[in-house]
């Protein structure tokens, strides 16, 4: 597997899991109410501001943020999966500083400069951006596929 390979394989994988957060995040709602319910009590730490959970959403990322951290310890350091991991944790702690945004940095610097930007793009914009990306997506797919049949990837 060559690297362009697995680099694709990782940036698809965050914009997957960023996408479908946002797209079916809804659906999850009730799974996290439900972990919570059951006696896993979220508290606030360096990571999780009381903020976020107060909030739906916010126990949604300190959840997932918890479920990410097991999954990592779990790993030894050469796991194929471990650097997605890592990159979905800062993700999700960089949302979950979007619930806080006095103590200690401002809203832009705990979100990073992409996060603002999007911020202020409209849903049209936003959409055309998810189509593009897509589109993107597609043709890198179809490039990999091409890749992977081809007499020097079978080296």
């Amino acid at each position: 597997m060559n690297t362009t390979h697995c680099l694709f394989r990782v940036v698809l994988l965050v914009f997957g899991v960023a996408w479908g957060s946002a797209v079916f995040g809804q659906a999850n709602q009730p799974r996290a109410v439900e972990s919570i319910a059951a006696g896993r009590v979220l508290k606030p730490n360096a990571d999780v501001p009381a903020a976020a959970l107060e909030t739906v959403e916010g126990r949604q990322l300190a959840v997932q943020l918890r479920n990410l951290r097991q999954s990592e310890s779990g790993m030894g350091p050469n796991h194929p999966s471990l650097g997605a991991v890592r990159a979905e944790i800062e993700a999700v702690k960089q949302r979950l500083g979007t619930f806080s945004p006095n103590e200690g940095k401002t809203n832009d610097e705990n979100r990073g400069p992409t996060a603002s930007a999007v911020d202020r793009m409209s849903d049209g914009d936003l959409r055309q951006l998810v189509t593009q990306l897509m589109v993107r997506i597609e043709q890198l797919e179809r490039r990999i596929f091409v890749l992977e049949r081809s007499p020097q990837a079978m080296q």
